[in-house]
């Protein structure tokens, strides 16, 4: 593995660390709803950060993207739209059969999609070479521990729920089950846009970006798309919950710093994984997504296992937990190998 196939390796695991770890100051900021957390969360996320990091990293910005064409650019923000349209979905659905059952499905599919999609677009001829073979066996490993993960979740609900809770109506798993499918079918569309926008990334290197930075461009215009999705359902639940004078509380400052950062991490994260994944060569969009996803996984979980989320857990549940855990590093590892094949 050459030098810059291993930092581009560390560059996206540390995306994927800050990517795992935003939600923390979600947990201090207990006198605001949830709405206005992730609005103020979703500008500073989706809007402020990508633009102020491409416009300060990409030269002439606005000619880069006059150079390219009108339904590319709009593709990438379509991308981007469908991705936020899926966090909205994801959320219906940890309300609807809790956040195991919802986390495993969505992350599962969005790595496997996330990776196979651009793989047999991108690659096709690769896949019955060696590092075909590694990539569809991370993927599989990724899904086994995702699994893992939602059934160790899933027992640990159960053990915390009140006993007289009722069981939820078949009709509302089975909603919550489709909703988690067309979740997952679409949380991969953010990686789409880095997949597919090679035409903005071609065009800012030569206009002078480095390439290291150059996926900026594509980031900046895929999230405006999931801003709209994400900030059109938090103008609905604000405004349904009469929740808008929160922002004005005098003792909610220190709930914008920390809904502000939290945008930090996860826009910081996933700028840390187009860098390293640009890094990873031919297969970064490959390779890396699952390995970014994987490894947002590991963070939350053990930032949970800290947090003493898991305190009330009989010890089946925690070796399931640290089972999937385990199987996510080994397909980080096999993924990373899948790159050199």
């Amino acid at each position: 593995m050459t030098t810059g196939v291993l930092l581009g390796a560390l560059v996206v695991l540390l995306g994927g660390f800050m990517g795992g770890s935003f939600a923390l100051p979600l947990k201090y900021a207990r006198r605001w709803s949830w709405e206005n957390s992730w609005a103020v969360y979703s500008i500073v996320a989706l809007l402020i950060v990508p633009w102020i990091a491409a416009i300060v990293s990409v030269p002439n910005l606005l000619d880069v993207y006059r150079s390219v064409a009108t339904e590319r650019l709009l593709l990438t923000i379509l991308f981007g739209f469908a991705w936020g349209v899926a966090n909205v979905l994801c959320g219906l659905a940890i309300d609807s059969i809790g956040m195991a059952i919802s986390i495993a499905i969505v992350v599962g599919m969005s790595a496997a999609l996330g990776c196979l999609i651009p793989f047999l677009m991108l690659e096709p001829q690769r896949m019955n070479q060696r590092s075909g073979h590694l990539v569809l066996l991370g993927v599989a490993l990724t899904l086994c521990g995702v699994a893992l993960l939602g059934v160790a979740g899933r027992r640990r609900e159960k053990a915390e729920a009140p006993k007289n809770l009722e069981i939820k109506q078949s009709s509302a798993m089975a909603e919550g089950l489709l909703l988690c499918v067309i979740a997952g079918t679409l949380a991969p569309m953010l990686n789409f846009s880095f997949a597919f926008g090679s035409d903005i990334v071609t065009s800012a290197i030569e206009h002078g970006t480095h390439p290291a930075v150059a996926t900026n461009a594509v980031w900046a215009l895929a999230l405006i798309g999931g801003f709209i999705s994400n900030a059109g359902y938090c103008i609905v639940k604000l405004t349904r919950g009469k929740t808008w004078g929160g922002f004005g509380r005098k003792d909610a400052l220190n709930h914008w710093f920390l809904a502000s950062v939290m945008g930090v991490l996860w826009i910081g994260g996933v700028l840390l994984y187009g860098w390293g994944a640009t890094a990873l060569g031919s297969l970064g969009a490959v390779i890396g997504w699952p390995v970014f996803q994987a490894t947002m996984i590991v963070s939350s979980s053990l930032w949970g296992l800290l947090r003493g989320e898991w305190r009330n857990s009989d010890s089946l549940t925690l070796r399931l937990n640290f089972a999937a855990l385990g199987l996510l590093v080994v397909a980080v590892c096999v993924l990373s190998m899948g790159n050199q094949g």
